[in-house]
């Protein structure tokens, strides 16, 4: 099967002319103005534009040495040799590659959006790691995720969350695989082998490699607030499951944000509480959203983002 999605790739290259004139989707994303420009012609205009052109620039810099944009050339020959670890990350491989040998007058702005997501999530699971990590769109930023965009990369400039993304967790997919479930093991978090991708998505394991990550490199407050989380995660017997069709939440994801100690005291309080209220209980979505309903009280503008969360599923799926 892996051949198959090889020898799917040489078509691609060969049948869209990669190396093609200046009007190909690549010539456009290697140009700051030239995704703009795309974009632009396709309705999306103003800061979202100029975001996710930044967001496209961040992208090619990860895919090569010395991070650098490169040529339209150079993009397609690092995608056509970029080594992906399944069928999934191969065939979004090759979908990119197609898209990027295209005519960008000819692509409708679906297709832009198309590869502007796939280039995204290709670029973090395959390229060198910064100091961003990626973000639900859907619950970051509603407008992009409006026009189609599933990702934010958010800047994260905690220095013990960079240290854990740049020195503890690994670069490469198989081995934070590996990562992740030595961690689930150690802490006692269950068995990571038999979770879904349901639950955790190949996009989302970084994110929780720099959760387990941080059980090591946090500060106190934030292993006070990993332990918290962990709480939560216990099931009705008390034993910790962190990823769990029976307690589906994502709650591992906060450290993909910055956070004030100010912030993280109030996190380690609601969750404490969470814990407390769903002891016994499998779930603790009802008791999550009890916590954030009490803590709301009658403050409209507050029970508004509660309830925006709770449909946007944001925590809990």
């Amino acid at each position: 099967m892996r051949r198959y999605f090889q020898v799917m790739t040489l078509l691609a290259l060969l049948s869209g002319n990669v190396y093609a004139g200046v009007g190909s989707l690549a010539h456009y994303f290697v140009s700051e103005s030239g995704v703009t420009e795309a974009l632009v012609s396709k309705g999306i205009v103003g800061d979202m534009a100029d975001t996710v052109s930044h967001y496209v620039s961040d992208s090619l810099k990860s895919l090569t040495v010395g991070k650098k944009i490169p040529s339209a050339s150079e993009l397609q020959k690092i995608l056509a040799d970029l080594g992906t670890v399944d069928r999934r990350d191969e065939a979004i491989k090759t979908q990119l590659i197609t898209l990027l040998a295209k005519d960008e007058k000819s692509l409708s702005k679906d297709d832009i959006v198309k590869a502007v997501n796939n280039l995204i999530y290709l670029s973090h699971r395959y390229g060198k790691r910064g100091s961003t990590v990626l973000a639900c769109a859907e619950c970051v930023n509603s407008a992009l995720h409006k026009e189609g965009f599933r990702f934010t990369m958010e800047v994260v400039s905690d220095a013990n969350v960079q240290k854990a993304m740049k020195e503890i967790v690994p670069d490469n997919p198989k081995d934070m695989k590996r990562y992740i479930s030595n961690k689930f093991e150690d802490l006692g978090y269950g068995d990571y082998s038999k979770v879904p991708a349901s639950l955790v998505g190949p996009e989302e394991e970084e994110s929780l490699a720099v959760f387990l990550a941080m059980a090591e490199a946090g500060s106190g407050k934030q292993r006070k607030l990993v332990d918290a989380i962990a709480a939560v995660s216990k099931s009705s017997d008390g034993q910790i499951n962190l990823v769990s069709r029976d307690n589906p939440h994502k709650l591992w994801k906060l450290f993909t944000n910055d956070m004030s100690d100010e912030v993280i005291d109030g996190w380690i309080d609601v969750l404490e509480r969470t814990a407390k209220e769903g002891d016994g209980e499998a779930s603790k979505k009802r008791a999550f959203y009890k916590v954030l309903k009490d803590r709301a009280g009658d403050d409209p503008l507050l029970n508004e983002q509660v309830n925006m969360l709770k449909v946007k599923k944001c925590f809990f799926q």
